[in-house]
């Protein structure tokens, strides 16, 4: 009797053990657990600085909206992503900057999607020179499915994702020559951008184009090696190339976009609320800066030509009508060459 008594306390003694073994076995995973989620929540609230390099001047409505979306999102993020911004081509050309993202050399750039064309080519899409008739035409464009296709292009083909477009108003030309015509244009060397959209329109506009770095234009301009350069009135003003050439034509030839751009792998290691955060506020400012760009470029352009002394030559009918048959044809060209038909001929729809 006494044995069975021992034997059942024995077994009694064990099954407690054992579930106070269960008990913090259980403890235990509950607390690796909450150890787990606590580390997780760590590494999404971990701060992040992100390197920022664009070519044009911080002076500017591009630059002061890339500043202004950063700041923003500095606060809503209570500090977690930060900040360092290089703008007038410190990190290099345009070209280079938009390669230096793509390679993972640098974080962000605030890049011009005609300097992407190269490596995706139904970007050109955005740039066909005399295509997208005003700044209405171009929001109903890029806010379509053509521009998300085009976003979607863009991350198929490179290490890099677009935040969304802006519009930086439309290209112009200022020339140290006078231009009372297009035979004028004829033998004026003007800069060109890199991408072989930019040489193909300014010859078709009876410039002689030549590649240069947008940071050397003014010396260019001064020591008579360009005689012309294209690109918006704003840039006209605030890179003082009114000082050099007061010659201008209200071409409208191409409009501007450009867009912030994103290494994929920085993008990836931000946490899904921040990216919502930078997406979001991006959204904000740059709605908010395209509108500006369109309503002020009226402004730049009766500064330039009342308080910088230059004029202005307009295409008369009959140019204008041979200048868009001229380019009706390179638009099929390119369509076709670089496999973006259908996206033309939606935007042809759309542009009435």
């Amino acid at each position: 009797m006494k044995k069975s008594l021992a034997f059942l306390l024995a077994l009694v003694l064990c099954l407690a053990l054992l579930a106070g073994c269960g008990s913090k076995g259980a403890a235990g995973s509950a607390a690796s657990a909450s150890a787990s989620a606590s580390a997780s929540a760590s590494a999404s609230a971990e701060s992040v600085k992100l390197k920022i390099g664009y070519g044009i001047a911080d002076s500017t409505t591009m630059g002061k909206a890339v500043q202004t979306w950063a700041d923003k999102v500095s606060a809503d993020t209570n500090g977690r992503v930060t900040f360092e911004i290089y703008p007038s081509g410190q990190l290099g050309t345009m070209t280079e900057i938009i390669e230096a993202v793509d390679l993972g050399q640098l974080d962000i750039a605030l890049g011009d999607s005609s300097l992407m064309s190269e490596t995706v080519p139904q970007l050109n899409l955005l740039s066909l020179p005399m295509l997208i008739k005003n700044y209405d035409g171009w929001k109903a464009l890029v806010n379509s499915d053509i521009g998300d296709a085009l976003k979607e292009q863009v991350a198929a083909n490179t290490n890099i994702n677009v935040l969304g477009w802006m519009f930086n108003g439309f290209r112009e030309i200022i020339s140290s020559k006078e231009i009372h015509s297009l035979a004028d244009c004829k033998g004026i060397i003007i800069r060109s951008p890199e991408a072989d959209i930019y040489i193909q329109t300014l010859q078709r506009l009876n410039f002689t184009p030549t590649a240069l770095s947008f940071s050397e234009v003014y010396t260019a301009l001064q020591t008579g090696v360009v005689q012309a350069c294209e690109t918006s009135y704003e840039q006209f003003i605030s890179n003082s190339f009114y000082e050099e050439a007061k010659h201008m034509i209200e071409s409208n030839h191409m409009a501007a976009t450009m867009s912030i751009l994103v290494n994929k792998d920085v993008w990836a290691s931000i946490s899904a609320d921040d990216q919502k955060i930078l997406t979001d506020d991006y959204n904000t400012v740059m709605t908010q800066c395209n509108e500006y760009v369109n309503s002020e470029s009226q402004t730049f352009k009766d500064q330039l030509l009342n308080d910088y002394g230059c004029d202005v030559y307009n295409y008369t009918d009959a140019e204008q009508t041979e200048l868009v048959s001229r380019f009706t044809d390179y638009w099929n060209q390119n369509a076709a060459k670089n496999g973006y038909e259908d996206l033309l001929k939606e935007a042809v729809a759309l542009r009435g």
